[in-house]
């Protein structure tokens, strides 16, 4: 008699839309965390899912022994049981950013990728883009990654796809940077002009947020 497991990969805030990532290999974006240490990761579980806690903490051990894995930091929020995972070097953090945590439980296998974490002495801002030229991704992703190197380290470009076929793009999305935390606020403009354009129609208007 053969086994069918349902597998369910958990990704923190899940969008409702359909999000293209113009930097990471697979197109799926990137989330992020600011960390507390320099060597770390998070992975987010779902409140409905804290049943998983236990077995997902035994895996992380078997996965970081003691040397490699320092220590854990839970942090609550509305949504999620976040955990801090303190890593000894940053080829380890490589090794859990490439390596989810992969659970069986009651038949059903569960998957928990790790998030980057920001280096505490830089903070994680995320910009929120309206009003993005419709054009090839290719030329949007050097625009935008040239554009907002000014600002800081671009970590990732998002564009958004629209509600009903999940293949058009809306002309809007978001960038996270990673800079000092010593960064003026007056440099986070309302809008921008995309590199190597000089027109209204290639303006694009910003919100800037600290995460």
């Amino acid at each position: 008699m053969s086994i069918i497991r349902k597998s369910k990969s958990i990704e923190a805030r899940e969008p409702s839309r359909s999000e293209i990532s113009l930097l990471a290999p697979s197109g799926k974006p990137k989330y992020f965390f600011n960390g507390s240490v320099p060597h770390s990761v998070f992975y987010a579980l779902p409140r409905e899912l804290s049943c998983l806690s236990v077995p997902f903490i035994k895996a992380l051990r078997d996965m970081f022994p003691r040397g490699r894995g320092l220590g854990l930091i839970e942090r609550e929020s509305e949504d999620y049981l976040v955990y801090e995972v303190v890593l000894d070097n940053n080829d380890d953090c490589i090794v859990a950013l490439d390596t989810p945590v992969s659970l069986i439980i009651s038949g059903r296998d569960y998957v928990l990728p790790a998030y980057h974490a920001i280096a505490p002495s830089l903070e994680l801002v995320k910009v929120h883009l309206s009003n993005i030229s419709i054009t090839d991704f290719d030329i949007l992703k050097t625009r935008l990654l040239e554009t907002f190197s000014f600002y800081g380290t671009v970590l990732d470009i998002v564009l958004y796809e629209d509600d009903v076929t999940n293949t058009w793009f809306t002309g809007n999305g978001h960038v996270y940077l990673s800079r000092k935390k010593a960064h003026y606020e007056h440099r986070d403009p309302p809008s921008v002009y995309l590199t190597g354009t000089n027109n209204s129609s290639n303006m694009v208007f910003t919100i800037w947020s600290k995460e």
